[in-house]
Parts: C-alpha cells; structure tokens; sequence
C-alpha cells in the first residue's frame, strides 16, 4: 500500500509505528487503553488512514514522548491528502492530436482591387493540427512536483528542529500529592513529559519481568510498573502515610505489555514497590531511595 501513498503519508505510518513499538502495547492493549478500536489501529499503524490528533496525542502520552513532532509530522501527511497529483505517463497519444489532419487552403490570388499590403495582410493561421497539438501537450509537472516534495522535507525538518528545543509544555495536573493516592498517571497528566515524570527505581525478576517506580515532579506523586509479568501477578505499591494500591495482570493483553499501579502521594525517597507472583505465591519488595 505505500507504494501508493504520498512520502508525507508514509514517513508518519512509519514514525506512528515506532511510537506504538515504545509502549510496549499490543493492539488490543492499545485500544484499551485510549479512544480507537483495535480494526482502527491497524488502519493508523498500515497507512491507509490518519487517525486524529487526539489519538496521535493519546499515543505520544503512553509512549512518554512529545507529541510535538510526530503532529508536525501529521501535518504534512493531511496536507498531502488534499494536494493534486500529477497525472499519470501514459504511452498514449491525446485524443486531439489523432484529429484528421485537414489540408491547408490554397490562397486565392488577390484582385485588382485588393489591398495586398503587409501592413495589412492578416497574419497567416496555424493548421488545426498544430493548434490541436498545442493544446494536448500537458504542462510540465516534474518541476513543481519535485519543489514540493523538497517544500515538505525542509517543512518536515524545521519543524522537528522547533519542537526537539522546546521545553515540555507546562501542563496543569489532575491532582497533587496525596490528593493523588488512587488515581491513574495518565488520565491526571502525571505520566507525561510536561510534568517530569522519572523512573527512580527499578529490579528485575526471573530474567524476564522487571518492575520499576515512576515518581511526577508534577504531581508530587509515584506509581509502580510491572513490564512482560504472568497472568495473575500481582503489583504494589506504597508510600509513608498513604495507603497501599495494586494492580493485578488478568489476560495475555496486560502480560505483554507493561501495567501501571494507581499512584500513591509522595515520593520519590521512601516508597516501595512489591511483586507477589501467582506461579511461586512469594512477595518480593524493594524501594526508591
């Protein structure tokens, strides 16, 4: 299908991948976790479709990216929806030029009584045929066309370079130390660039699952998240005065992925994160320093 598409529409498939590829999410998870369906996934991440700009933001949150660039990005490729295209080669000749050619006029020699003068002798007229094939040969295109795909680089690469200077945008969180106990990171904007999020601690478990604490400046608040647990694992995390939030991997959906535990207020010295498997019914814990 790209060999169809604009280079604008295949540079933002290609880019919209590696931001899926970053969360971490099946489609299915992905679907789950923001405002398309997994059929409409398949459609943004192929190139067939331009999903909206609040999915592409939805994504870049999850991805724990800016979303400045990969917007620039659809930019280009909604404008290139609109742009004309140049028509087609084809070996075919217009159908004006295969007109019957029409022999000229032999000029009637002019009387005594006419004027012959060139001053006022009318310009002689172009046969049909040339005038038919004057206005069949197609204007010129690969010029212009070259142009704009040029345009759309430097547009492409100016923008990339405005948005990787910019500072995170200053986002206004959805809560602030412990009025953040039970809430989630991303739907509170804790979990994104604008409120500096960081991961203080992480530990690894049985050469595949690992676990790490995420703490917002923002937000003044922490979370834990279990990345490739077993089905039935179960994720804790607490903090001094604050009461303990979990999270549990019910389907092969969250396994695949990573699952984040609600966030408890405080942070980052002092809280504490604890795996308790389903397979060895053990409790293994440690904390942020």
């Amino acid at each position: 299908m790209s060999d169809h598409l604009p280079h604008e529409r295949v540079v933002f498939a290609r880019e919209l991948r590696r931001a899926r590829q970053q969360t971490g999410l099946t489609l299915v998870a992905l679907a789950e976790r923001t405002t398309a369906s997994k059929s409409s996934w398949q459609r943004y991440l192929s190139g067939a479709h331009l999903p909206p700009r609040g999915v592409v933001r939805e994504l870049c949150e999850l991805a724990g990216r800016k979303p400045g660039p990969l917007l620039a990005l659809w930019e280009l490729a909604e404008a290139s929806r609109h742009r004309r295209q140049p028509p087609a080669e084809s070996g075919e000749r217009p159908a004006a030029a295969d007109a019957e050619e029409v022999p000229e006029a032999t000029p009637t020699p002019p009387g005594p009584a006419q004027d012959v003068s060139e001053s006022t002798a009318p310009a002689p007229e172009k046969p049909r045929t040339e005038q038919a094939r004057d206005r069949s040969v197609p204007a010129l295109r690969l010029p212009a066309a070259a142009l704009s795909a040029l345009l759309a680089l430097a547009v492409v690469g100016v923008a990339l370079l405005i948005w990787s200077d910019r500072k995170p945008e200053g986002l206004k969180p959805g809560c602030r130390g412990a009025d953040c106990t039970g809430k989630r990171s991303q739907p509170n904007a804790c979990g994104i660039d604008g409120s500096a999020p960081l991961t203080v601690a992480e530990r690894e478990f049985d050469d595949r699952t690992r676990v790490d604490i995420r703490y917002s400046e923002g937000c003044e608040a922490s979370w834990a998240r279990i990345w490739f647990g077993e089905i039935g694992d179960r994720l804790e995390v607490s903090a001094p005065g604050q009461e303990t939030q979990s999270v549990r991997i019910a389907d092969k959906y969250d396994a695949e992925g990573y699952l984040s535990t609600p966030m408890v207020g405080g942070g980052p010295g002092g809280v504490q994160a604890c795996l308790v498997s389903a397979r060895a019914d053990d409790r293994r814990c440690f904390s942020s320093t």
